[in-house]
């Protein structure tokens, strides 16, 4: 494969041209392209050069905070929007687009030639959707990078063939697999233990009905997503991680930048 020397330049050192050429062979499925667009454009320009982008939603408003979509974008499917800057970043880049939600029946095809997963879905919108495509992941072997957006910071969980899986570490049972309900609040109930202090009263906002969403600055994605994009490049390459339920976080709200 054909190396991109200005492309690559500032990336050398910390990769080697061998490795460059590792990362350029393998194929990343982003799905979910909200907290998923900010790693996608990470990945791609870490050195990937195939990257599944799977998303049924389009570009509002409300996303501009945090992903990475313009005003020119809104109303458009993310799949697209996110293709094309991902083309524009480095136009050696092969993107293929699946402009629909994943669930049962297409989660089997979207993971044909894929090498790592991310899974962005929306737990909370769509936790069914989330369980199934761990549960094949599991069966194929296939790593999958699980990045959770939470205050002004983020964490990832790195599930592998012999990590514990989504739903051990959940503890959800087979009865439960089938119920949306059921799910969310299994999903929300472990957040709840992995949240940071500062952001407990804006969570019970939340659910009391004071607040209408989960806050996500901006600072929350590109946390979370510097912390994706090296562990799927430690992934790819061989190199060992921190495996689930081993949470791996970062908030920059809870550094000393006060001074105290």
């Amino acid at each position: 494969m054909e190396v991109n020397k200005a492309f690559l330049s500032r990336n050398l050192g910390l990769l080697s041209e061998k490795q460059y050429h590792e990362l350029a062979g393998k194929t990343v499925l982003i799905a979910g392209c909200g907290i998923g667009s900010v790693i996608a454009v990470g990945v791609a320009r870490t050195g990937f050069h195939h990257i599944v982008l799977a998303d049924g939603d389009v570009v509002e408003e409300s996303n501009l905070n945090r992903q990475e979509y313009s005003s020119d974008d809104l109303g458009q499917p993310k799949v697209e929007a996110l293709a094309r800057r991902l083309k524009k970043l480095n136009r050696r880049i092969h993107v293929k687009e699946i402009g629909s939600f994943l669930d049962s029946s297409n989660i089997s095809a979207a993971l044909e030639g894929i090498d790592v997963v991310v899974d962005a879905i929306d737990p909370l919108e769509s936790p069914m959707a989330v369980v199934e495509l761990h549960r094949q992941c599991k069966k194929m072997g296939l790593p999958v990078v699980y990045p959770v957006d939470i205050g002004w910071g983020g964490g990832i969980f790195i599930f592998t063939k012999d990590s514990k899986s989504l739903e051990e570490m959940l503890e959800i049972t087979e009865s439960e697999r089938g119920n949306d309900s059921g799910l969310r609040d299994k999903f929300m109930a472990y957040y709840t233990g992995i949240i940071p202090e500062y952001l407990s009263p804006v969570l019970n906002d939340v659910i009391e009905g004071r607040l209408d969403n989960i806050p996500q600055p901006a600072s929350a994605a590109y946390s979370t997503a510097a912390l994706s994009v090296i562990a799927i490049k430690r992934l790819v390459l061989g190199l060992p991680v921190k495996k689930a339920p081993d949470f791996i976080s970062f908030d920059p709200h809870i550094l000393h930048l006060a001074g105290e």
